[in-house]
């Protein structure tokens, strides 16, 4: 057994609550999540907890992806809500497909106004196949050895989230240009990634920042200089995250900012140097759904 297989299951078996399993999976590099994607869809049947855990990993990586991510409510609602830009993405996770219900994912689809639903599991079986291509168009079907995949090539600046989700939609596929867009896109982003290997540098000296807030991490300090070098600007999350990574190239080479966002930002609001603005975005579709924008407070 792993170790990092054998820690999970330590933590299930005295169950600490699922938020503390979450906040120690955000701090793991992709080889270890993909062991405890693998020892979640191993034991969901026998234990429910992991089918919840699941869910959540899931989500993580829509995180890591880039996009906005509103947790669902464990047999309430759909599992995930994923939204970048106009894209509204609804997202259900099983550890076998056995369990989906497209039926059920075309109605979460309707009725928060998403543009498609995913259906993710650790496989799909002959039948699950050809009930999406019979008569669910708005249905698209992912394993979770693939989503890995898609987190490894962000990770790796292959792809950007707007490539990501404009593959995880719906694409046209009689008129093939939107097809070879996506590829072109692609492969330009790489091409240019390539080009600056070696000499992308951070654009600010990170320790440059207040004695009163050294102690932080590298997220707390990047957003304090990102938002004192724009003072005027309210940023949402994606916004901030994507202005960090820019900024900081360097410290940021392999994490995602995004994921310390909420608790950096916490620090920083407590310590008197940003405003917070939390605000539902869609109250009446979904009214347990905040979001932040962040401020330099001057």
């Amino acid at each position: 057994m792993s170790s990092m297989k054998a820690v999970l299951e330590g933590m299930v078996e005295k169950w600490k609550d699922i938020d503390s399993i979450t906040k120690m999976a955000e701090t793991l590099e992709l080889d270890d999540l993909k062991v405890w994607f693998e020892c979640c869809i191993e034991n969901a049947s026998k234990d429910t907890n992991y089918a919840f855990l699941l869910q959540e990993l899931v989500n993580l990586l829509g995180l890591l992806l880039g996009f906005e991510v509103e947790s669902g409510k464990y047999r309430k609602g759909p599992d995930g809500i994923w939204k970048f830009e106009d894209q509204t993405i609804i997202v259900e996770t099983k550890a076998s497909s056995f369990y989906l219900n497209f039926k059920k994912i075309t109605d979460y689809i309707t009725s928060k106004k998403a543009t498609s639903g995913i259906a993710i599991s650790s496989e799909f079986s002959a039948d699950k196949i050809a009930a999406v291509k019979g008569g669910y168009p708005k249905i698209r079907l992912l394993t979770t050895d693939s989503l890995m995949k898609l987190a490894e090539l962000k990770k790796k600046e292959v792809i950007t989230t707007k490539h990501l989700a404009n593959i995880l939609v719906p694409q046209e596929t009689v008129q093939l240009d939107g097809l070879v867009d996506l590829i072109y896109g692609i492969v330009e982003t790489k091409m240019e990634a390539g080009m600056e290997e070696g000499i992308r540098k951070d654009a600010f000296d990170i320790n440059d920042i207040p004695n009163g807030i050294k102690d932080l991490g590298n997220v707390a300090k990047a957003m304090y200089i990102v938002l004192k070098h724009n003072p005027d600007k309210k940023f949402e999350s994606w916004e901030l995250t994507e202005e960090i990574t820019k900024n900081f190239p360097m410290t940021f080479a392999n994490k995602n900012p995004g994921l310390g966002l909420v608790w950096s930002g916490d620090a920083l609001k407590g310590r008197g140097h940003i405003k917070i603005e939390r605000y539902q975005p869609e109250p009446e579709t979904s009214p347990d759904w905040y979001k932040r924008r962040y401020k330099f407070k001057k």
